[in-house]
């Protein structure tokens, strides 16, 4: 099966949130700014469902989309223009990971997850618990995927707009090569970030 696609729109409540846990430094009125766009939004939004996916499992995925979208806002501890994820699940589903960058606005630097501490002076075990929440939720939704009979995938991408506008993607056999987990990425991050 090739890589299916999903595009929505989704709105994360937490976009207009501060993240305490982060520390985030957002001033009153951008936090003022961020509520409004998100007003204005909520307005512009209709629902949408993809053909061929059950209610259920399409509240499901909801579910794991909206918890993508609020757990990245909450691990990035400054104004952000795009924040891409990148999921992985064996299909023994024994072994699932996940990683993520960020666009940030001010300076249209791409930053990894891990270069938050240093670049913040955010805790690393901050960082490293928002992405153990994030990793959870990717199978999760691979879950979600095999419980209603559909075939496993074992690579997705996450791209949420800081507009709530999202993207989701899914890759078959992308860890069956004999490719490690870095190198994976690297692939991963060329294919994402070219476009």
């Amino acid at each position: 099966m090739g890589t299916r696609r999903i595009v929505a729109v989704f709105l994360a409540i937490a976009i207009i949130a501060g993240c305490a846990a982060c520390n985030k430094k957002k001033s009153a009125n951008s936090q003022t700014a961020t509520e409004n766009k998100q007003e204005t939004i909520i307005e512009d939004i209709q629902e949408q469902s993809v053909p061929g996916y059950s209610k259920d499992m399409q509240e499901e995925l909801d579910a794991c989309c909206n918890e993508f979208g609020t757990l990245l806002n909450e691990a990035i501890p400054t104004e952000w223009d795009v924040a891409y994820l990148l999921g992985e699940v064996e299909e023994s589903r024994e072994s699932y990971l996940s990683v993520f960058y960020f666009v940030e606005s001010e300076t249209n630097n791409t930053i990894r997850m891990d270069e938050i501490p240093k670049r913040y002076g955010i805790k690393e075990s901050v960082v490293e618990g928002c992405n153990e929440l994030l990793s959870q939720q990717v199978l999760r939704l691979n879950n979600c995927f095999n419980a209603n009979g559909y075939a496993h995938w074992d690579q997705m991408t996450y791209i949420l707009e800081n507009n709530g506008d999202f993207e989701i993607r899914y890759k078959y056999h992308a860890m069956q090569e004999e490719i490690v987990a870095g190198k994976r990425e690297a692939i991963w991050a060329f294919e994402t970030f070219r476009r």
